[in-house]
This record gives structure tokens, C-alpha cells and sequence, in this order.
């Protein structure tokens, strides 16, 4: 865990350290925005009880979970619900998911991740202490990043994203993001089809840092459309996390619709 996390999650840290593993909650939802550290906490805790960490979003079938039953030393389970949100494994999975963080195995210890708390179904969630990640500042992440703006710092604001990303990326992003925004209303259907899409296929931008500076830019604005629009890509950010075999089609069809906002 890097120093920036430690500072900025200083109070979940002293929650963690405030149990020993006979008191510690059974099952813990954890959640916060990508790149915040949810991962470290986890790693933390296991560290602090002397216990392997296992993750288990593809080791959900009933069968599978049922070998967990059979150890009697402790262990500690991480499952990352948007994984499956993403792979649109949740719906299939409840059953056995509920019953696992239910009636745990003996000396377990389950941390559901997540970003959102509301994209966890209730019936797993009410089984669970919900923890939430703290929010990182400038200057925290400058100590990460010392070219870090507060501009930059819209889009690039957890460790996570500042690894994953650089501030020439963001920037850029940016700037397209503005680009797109001043320039659909003259565009063509058939020019913002094929002129935009690959500049997500080639990797030139990323469409999630993308959508951030969409919104970001349309924040300052205070026409009708422009919270239309601010409306249609919030959804589309959730379509995305839920929906992602399908990306080319969704960008298509959010393409179209702010087109036909402005």
C-alpha cells in the first residue's frame, strides 16, 4: 500500500485495525470509485490476520464454492461484483453468491468490491457491513503526479487511474472530448459513425476516460440539451459497466442520440 492510500484511506485503515480476526465483520461490501484502492484494504487486512486472499469471480459455481466448506483454517474471499456486472454473471449467480456470504464458510472472511453500493443486489448487500472508500485530493494525488491540474484532476482523481493513465492522455482526451462536443451539430451521421468509433478501436482514446470529459465539459453548461446530453452519457457510462460484449453497438447508438439531442 502506497503512502497516498494510506493517507487518504487513514480511517478505514484504523477500522481494519480495530478488530482481530474472531471479531472482524463476516462479510464486508467495500466500495468506491475505480483506482481508489479496495484491493489494498483487502491485502491490509489479510495482511494484518496472517491469512491468504483469494479471488473468486470465476470460482462461483455452487460446486466450486462448496470445496471452500471443507478447510477448516481461515481464509479470506474477494469478489468483485462489477466483474460480474460486466459479464452478466450476477442474475445467474445470486442464489449461490447469497449463500455464500449468508452462511460463510468457518473462519472466512468475504469483502464483496464494487464501485457503485446500488449496483449490488439488496438481498446480498443486507448480509454485508458497508465500508466506503474516501476520496483522494490534488494534493494528495500531486505527491503521485506534480503536473497533476486541477483540470486533469476531474478525470484522474484515484492512484488507480493516475497508473492507468497519464496527464498527456488526459489532456488530450480532453481536448477531443471538447472537439466532439462543438463540432456534432454540423457533423453527418455518416461522418461521426465512421470518423469517431475507431478512434476507440485503435486505442488512440479511451472511451470511458472519453465519456468522463463529456460530462466533465458539460457540467459548466447551462442549456436544455447540454443536461440532455450530460443525461444520455451518465447512462451510457452505466450501459457500458453492465452491457460490455455490446460496446460497438452502444456507441453507436449513443453517437446517434446526442445527434439528435443537438
Amino acid at each position: 500500500m502506497n503512502d497516498v492510500i494510506r493517507e487518504a484511506q487513514r480511517d478505514l485503515i484504523n477500522l481494519v485495525d480495530q478488530f482481530d480476526i474472531k471479531t472482524f465483520p463476516k462479510a464486508v461490501l467495500l466500495y468506491g470509485t475505480c483506482g481508489s484502492g479496495k484491493h489494498a484494504i483487502v491485502e491490509h487486512a489479510a495482511a494484518k490476520f496472517g491469512i491468504p486472499v483469494h479471488l473468486i469471480e470465476d470460482k462461483l459455481d455452487p460446486d466450486t464454492l462448496a470445496e471452500f466448506y471443507l478447510s477448516s483454517n481461515p481464509h479470506m474471499y474477494c469478489i468483485d461484483i462489477d466483474q460480474l456486472i460486466r459479464e452478466r454473471r450476477v442474475e445467474g449467480l445470486q442464489a449461490s453468491l447469497l449463500k455464500f456470504v449468508e452462511e460463510p464458510p468457518q473462519s472466512a472472511i468475504i469483502f464483496v468490491l464494487c464501485e457503485c453500493a446500488t449496483q449490488v443486489p439488496e438481498t446480498i448487500k443486507n448480509r454485508c457491513v458497508l465500508w466506503r472508500m474516501h476520496a483522494y485530493t490534488l494534493e494528495q494525488l500531486q505527491t503521485l503526479q506534480p503536473t497533476l491540474t486541477r483540470d486533469i484532476f476531474s478525470l484522474l482523481n484515484t492512484p488507480g487511474k493516475l497508473e492507468n493513465f497519464t496527464v498527456e492522455e488526459a489532456s488530450k482526451t480532453m481536448e477531443f472530448a471538447e472537439f466532439f462536443l462543438k463540432n456534432i451539430v454540423k457533423a453527418s451521421v455518416s461522418n461521426i459513425l465512421t470518423a469517431i468509433p475507431p478512434k476507440f478501436e485503435s486505442g488512440e482514446y479511451n472511451l470511458d476516460l472519453f465519456l468522463s470529459a463529456i460530462c466533465r465539459a458539460l457540467e459548466l453548461e447551462v442549456e436544455p440539451e447540454s443536461f440532455e446530453l450530460y443525461k444520455l452519457t451518465k447512462d451510457f457510462q452505466k450501459d457500458l459497466k453492465v452491457f460490455n460484449v455490446t460496446r460497438k453497438y452502444l456507441l453507436d447508438r449513443y453517437l446517434l442520440s446526442c445527434k439528435n439531442i443537438v
